[in-house]
């Protein structure tokens, strides 16, 4: 089974995913951060658009949308969200993987590019880079976020208490999401800003997305809200967000005179 099939068959309870604390939690910090980059209405294309629930949220305040889904369940998901919301006139979606969508895009058509929680799962980043690269106006911003791969030990040996599984972290190159069951890469900011150069793509911006909540154990004091406000201090102040469990990295398509 691919990670498409996969992701099929876990999609009917991907809402309730969303849904939980430590996501709605990742999902307003990531707002929070784009939110900096994005002065005025532009062009987005959302790579591996999920349910469309941020397509939804930037068509809201003004922007246009083009979502990408290779998932068919997935899509569904997000053309009846689309719908519910009444956006179908913003927000375009196509059935279809990256690498199939020079049959439905025009190279440097966008002004923003989001890929959040993607990159991981493709098997040559390198190539995939290049793709978002050539997608984008020149001067455009590319939204990545990623599994931080310096995060797992430390969410092992604290949120988990393993200090064993911790140290065998140290030397894993992938990671297993709880939600989808997938195997995904574990990244370094530092792998994928030399990828993103390669293609084009100079880093101008980086964030942490949970530097706090993925160390903390559970118990009823810990929620998005009270957490919120200190991850919010935190996001974009050095060097806590080294260690976030997602780091979040603005790059600028470099235009060549």
């Amino acid at each position: 089974m691919n990670k498409v099939e996969a992701i099929n068959e876990k999609a009917k309870g991907y809402q309730q995913v969303l849904a939980q604390p430590w996501n709605v939690l990742g999902y307003s910090l990531r707002q929070h951060n784009l939110a900096k980059h994005l002065a005025e209405a532009v062009s987005i294309l959302d790579i591996g658009g999920g349910s469309a629930q941020e397509a939804v949220d930037l068509a809201r305040l003004g922007h246009m949308v083009v979502v990408l889904e290779p998932s068919t369940e997935m899509a569904k998901q997000a053309r009846t969200n689309i719908e519910a919301a009444g956006l179908a006139s913003c927000i375009q979606l196509y059935d279809t993987e990256l690498d199939k969508a020079q049959e439905y895009l025009e190279a440097e058509a966008f002004d923003v590019i989001l890929c959040h929680n993607v990159l991981q799962y493709l098997p040559d980043r390198e190539k995939a880079l290049g793709q978002m690269a050539q997608y984008l106006k020149p001067g455009g911003l590319l939204s990545l976020v990623s599994l931080n791969k310096y995060s797992e030990p430390f969410r092992l040996a604290t949120q988990q208490q393993s200090i064993a599984r911790a140290r065998e972290a140290l030397a894993a190159t992938s990671y297993t999401t709880e939600a989808l069951g997938v195997e995904v890469a574990l990244l370094t900011v530092e792998d994928v800003t030399e990828l993103a150069k390669t293609a084009g793509l100079s880093n101008i911006a980086q964030y942490g997305i949970r530097c706090i909540n993925d160390y903390v154990l559970d118990n009823p004091s810990k929620t998005p809200e009270s957490i919120l406000d200190l991850e919010l201090e935190l996001c974009d102040r050095y060097p806590y967000y080294l260690l976030a469990r997602f780091f979040h990295l603005l790059f600028e398509k470099v235009s060549v005179s």
